[in-house]
């Protein structure tokens, strides 16, 4: 007997029907699908039961664990945050937006014309302060006029009190209110007074004076 390979023909006519495997392996596809479907619910389930028991009380602190949802929001909460900027009531900020659609041709002028107006007001404070206020009383040539006048004139005998017998240089540091002569040397000396500490007759110093102003505008400023 010769035995010959099956053909497609052969196959297809000794197949079972093809209604009742259709069904059958429907039904198994069907059976499956729930199964596995089930078993994602059931774990799903699971995990969110767990999480939630985790979830701290609310008592004003966040979760330990949050969600990726609220961790993104936060992150763009903060990012927002500092990106922001309120802008001051004043004119140097507002100069930002000369020439901007926002403010027209109308605002921006008006808004240069006070920056210049600003500018123009600090300038002059600045001068008045330089030229009056930040004059050095006590450069090298005032300090040679002082030594040479302490050396010609503050000893000399006619200017000696008839009274009291001190010289000139005496009355001049005891701040003698009697002196008719040498008036600019006894203003350095009360100038150099109203800076110093002063010392009172028990010896204690004074330390609300030009010294301490000055270290607490040094440090204010830096």
């Amino acid at each position: 007997r010769v035995h010959s390979k099956p053909t497609r023909a052969t196959m297809f006519l000794c197949a079972p029907a093809a209604g009742g495997a259709d069904i059958s392996l429907e039904e198994r596809l069907n059976q499956h699908f729930e199964a596995r479907l089930q078993a994602g619910l059931d774990s799903l389930r699971a995990e969110l039961l767990a999480e939630i028991r985790k979830e701290p009380e609310k008592t004003g602190e966040g979760p330990a664990h949050p969600e990726p949802e609220r961790r993104v929001s936060s992150i763009c909460a903060s990012s927002e945050t500092d990106t922001k900027y309120s802008i001051n009531e004043s004119i140097w900020e507002a100069s930002i937006f000369i020439g901007t659609r926002h403010l027209g041709c109308m605002g921006s002028t008006l808004v240069l014309l006070n920056l210049l107006l600003n500018i123009v007001i600090q300038v002059v404070f600045m001068m008045i302060v330089y030229f009056n206020l930040a004059v050095d009383e006590f450069s090298k040539n005032a300090l040679a006029g002082l030594s040479a006048w302490r050396l010609k004139i503050g000893h000399e005998q006619k200017y000696v009190s008839a009274l009291v017998t001190n010289s000139l240089v005496d009355r001049v540091c005891q701040d003698d209110s009697s002196l008719e002569v040498a008036t600019e040397q006894i203003n350095k000396v009360r100038l150099i007074k109203d800076y110093l500490p002063d010392i009172s007759a028990a010896g204690s110093w004074t330390i609300l004076r030009g010294e301490t102003m000055c270290v607490l505008a040094m440090t204010i400023w830096f």
